[in-house]
């Protein structure tokens, strides 16, 4: 009898002490964004319209032309049933490079995520094991909150946005052009690899911006 009453029954650790010795540690959540696939989708509708509003007036021009004689005969009718096939050509291969170019858009913001997430979550495993200075001083993209938290500032978006930018745009103008039976030249390729930077860039700019201010308040809720 005396052995059973000398048996504990209760813990070793009390339990708001157990918590005092865990209260400095972050508790890890899941913070990632989709900043990068939320802004292709954007990109994407916009593009899409861009695409069949230019079907539109190509159809159009062309209707004007064949109904009005003398601007057949000032143009040529050669020229005009050039125009004609290109017009017909190019509003039957869109239903075909409108998929190809949304799953581009939406592929690229993917890729984005990723790489930020990944040092989102690379920067919460650090947390929970090095100290917050030490961090800070050891990683120039890692930046306090307004109430002193860390979090990953990222600025991935505009540095894969404008790679990305500058493949993925040619590649889509040569589908398009061969899609549409078309001719494309060495200039507009090279055309297409400085505006597929430049829009890679701001679109992965706008995708930074996003993903830094849930990661803000990401880091103030944990």
């Amino acid at each position: 009898m005396l052995a059973v009453q000398n048996y504990r029954m209760t813990p070793s650790h009390v339990a708001f002490k157990a918590g005092e010795e865990n209260q400095d540690k972050p508790v890890l959540t899941n913070n990632n964004t989709h900043a990068g696939v939320k802004t292709g989708a954007v990109y994407a509708g916009l593009g899409s319209l861009s695409v069949l509003a230019g079907s539109k007036m190509a159809n159009a021009g062309v209707e004007f032309l064949q109904q009005n004689k003398e601007a057949v005969q000032e143009v040529g009718s050669e020229v005009v049933e050039e125009m004609a096939k290109s017009a017909k050509a190019l509003n039957k291969s869109k239903y075909l490079y409108l998929p190809i170019f949304i799953l581009t858009a939406l592929g690229c913001g993917a890729i984005v995520d990723k790489a930020i997430n990944k040092k989102r979550a690379n920067l919460q495993q650090r947390l929970a094991t090095e100290d917050k200075k030490a961090i800070l001083e050891s990683d120039d993209h890692v930046e306090t909150t307004a109430k002193g938290n860390l979090y990953y500032k990222a600025s991935d978006g505009k540095k894969l946005g404008a790679v990305l930018g500058a493949v993925a745009m040619p590649a889509l103008g040569i589908i398009q052009a061969v899609l549409a039976k078309s001719k494309f030249k060495a200039m507009g390729v090279v055309s297409n690899i400085i505006t597929g930077a430049i829009g890679g860039l701001a679109l992965g700019a706008i995708t930074d911006a996003c993903a830094n201010k849930k990661a803000k308040a990401a880091a103030d809720k944990q």
